[in-house]
């Protein structure tokens, strides 16, 4: 029986066979088909060998099977000899080996792994009756190329790779990795959105999903054809160019020194600073925050007008009420500029963190956190969330807020060194700290209801005694202990100022480290801040005096 093609196909891809078989015969495209064409009586040898003979186009179904098979091979040698045009239907990424690769370095592919069965073969039923329409394969290269873009390929060694592979592991694969860089770039726009809200997150994001998926991209759709290190080399150039970019936009988000609230840091700014900077405000944070010195000024939370801030000249002892509608319970400040939070407890405003910006008048909302306690240190604000009992700490332009610990009680009276927050958890009289990464949160000392930090020591005044003692920054080695001490006290350059209960509760100070006291004035106080070397105390009367901390030059500002 007259025929056109001739299937070599390996016993093991029958099934394959079959459905082409009846694609090309009904297309009109006579096969020849073992084992259904071979004639009773004739030997296989002798059918295969005349049947090629007589065939125009050889059609071999291309799989791990066939590529191991002799008999195959024998095939494609009679159908070279005999002038038969031979078509591989690819459906393996291996390459041709042995003889195969001999017979088929130099013929067109049709590529049957980057489609359906069906689709790819019914390319081979267009390109069949091209070939043989002419009869000469050279002919019709290019009308067959332009037919059939994408599917009729021309290659030494057909290595298909990643999404354009139809085995069922590969695309498992290709979904797998292309998950993991959407979960990737998904964290990365999550991290960077807690600092920023602005294009930035999305460039950021898009590039580091670009930065993992170009070498993928590039195997997958370079062509084959070419050599190891030309991929290299465009994968580098790649690579190169969008790491660059990653790091400009970093550079502009993390800005290497910022000022005055320029650009984002984070508490990373505190650990690697050389010099480690309270700013002017170190002995009166440690004290509460209760007054701050800004340039020439004091500001002071005025108890005798419900909280507010007052401000004190302290060259001409003027004092003066700045322009703010909020009342006050902590201060801060760097440079010329003042930050408090508002008062709770007076009029219900929540804690919303406000400036004051030298003599300028009125006040400016800065965050809407509804921070308590806080310090500023090195540029960044360590600072307990009331609405959670968390302690945080964001830039001083109140950006990229980062979560420190959770204390797990009711946390007040902040202090901070270059390794550490320290809080006191009032609920529990405990006396902890933390590191700036959230690591070593650790009670340090038990039965503490106020605490001071100077330099290298800590003074903790212990519960149901009046008594202060003195440790290191871990809690240990006491020094030495000061007895009778009640109400608010302050530790600054190696001494202890405090009121005295068997005294009056007068003015006293003790040396740490002879445990000398001695009695600097007799006037009570209920708050005590030390700026420059003298002491300002505060009444809840509205009363101020200052006094050197040596006991001279007293001084009553507000009788």
């Amino acid at each position: 029986m007259a025929h056109d093609v001739f299937i070599s196909y390996s016993h093991r891809d029958k099934a394959v066979a079959d459905a082409m078989c009846f694609a090309l015969e009904e297309s009109g495209i006579r096969c020849w088909y073992a084992p259904r064409d071979i004639a009773p009586g004739k030997t296989w040898a002798d059918a295969i060998v005349e049947a090629i003979a007589e065939s125009r186009v050889l059609v071999l179904i291309f799989t791990d099977f066939s590529n191991k098979s002799d008999q195959v091979v024998r095939e494609i040698d009679q159908a070279v000899q005999n002038g038969v045009s031979i078509v591989p239907f690819k459906l393996t990424e291996a390459a041709p080996h042995g003889g195969l690769s001999y017979y088929l370095s130099t013929v067109h592919w049709l590529d049957s792994l980057s489609a359906p069965l069906e689709t790819s073969l019914a390319n081979l039923v267009g390109m069949t009756a091209a070939l043989l329409e002419t009869g000469d394969d050279g002919q019709t290269e290019q009308r067959l190329r332009a037919k059939y873009k994408g599917k009729l390929v021309y290659r030494e060694q057909q290595r298909l790779l990643g999404f354009r592979s139809g085995k069922w592991y590969f695309k498992l694969l290709t979904g797998v990795y292309f998950a993991l860089l959407v979960a990737v770039a998904t964290l990365t726009l999550m991290y960077f959105a807690i600092s920023e809200s602005d294009w930035r997150i999305l460039a950021v994001g898009g590039l580091l999903l670009a930065c993992l998926a170009a070498p993928y991209v590039v195997v997958s759709v370079f062509p084959a054809r070419s050599r190891v290190w030309q991929r290299l080399v465009v994968i580098a150039a790649i690579e190169a160019a969008l790491i660059i970019g990653l790091v400009q936009i970093e550079s502009n988000v993390f800005p290497a020194n910022p000022v005055n609230g320029a650009g984002s840091q984070t508490a990373q700014q505190v650990m690697d600073a050389v010099d480690f900077n309270y700013g002017n405000t170190a002995a009166n944070l440690l004290a509460g925050g209760y007054a701050v010195k800004s340039g020439q000024d004091l500001y002071f939370i005025d108890k005798s007008r419900y909280n507010a801030v007052t401000r004190l000249d302290l060259d001409t002892l003027k004092l003066d009420n700045p322009d703010t509608s909020q009342r006050c319970q902590a201060l801060n400040a760097v440079g010329n500029i003042v930050y408090y939070c508002s008062d709770t407890t007076v009029g219900g405003n929540v804690c919303y963190l406000f400036t004051l910006r030298g003599q300028e008048s009125g006040d400016m909302g800065l965050s809407e956190e509804r921070l308590s306690r806080f310090m500023i240190v090195n540029n960044v604000i360590t600072f307990i969330d009331d609405s959670d009992g968390n302690i945080y700490c964001m830039d001083i332009d109140t950006s990229g807020k980062t979560l420190i610990t959770n204390p797990g009680g009711k946390a007040d009276k902040l202090s901070v060194n270059k390794n550490y927050v320290y809080y006191l958890l009032t609920d529990k009289n405990e006396l902890c700290r933390v590191g700036f990464d959230g690591s070593d949160n650790t009670v340090i000392a038990s039965d503490v209801i106020d605490y001071s930090m100077d330099g290298d020591s800590l003074y903790l005044r212990m519960k149901d005694t009046a008594q202060v003692v003195k440790t290191d920054l871990t809690g240990q080695n006491e020094s030495s202990v000061i007895s009778n001490v009640s109400g608010d006290f302050i530790a600054a350059d190696g001494k202890l100022f405090y009121k005295n209960a068997d005294d009056n509760n007068y003015l006293y100070s003790a040396d740490t480290n002879s445990d000398t006291q001695k009695l600097l004035y007799k006037a009570t106080y209920d708050h005590i801040a030390a700026i420059d070397g003298y002491l300002y105390c505060f009444s809840e009367t509205g009363a101020i005096f200052r006094i050197k901390t040596d006991g001279a030059d007293y001084t009553s500002i507000i009788g």
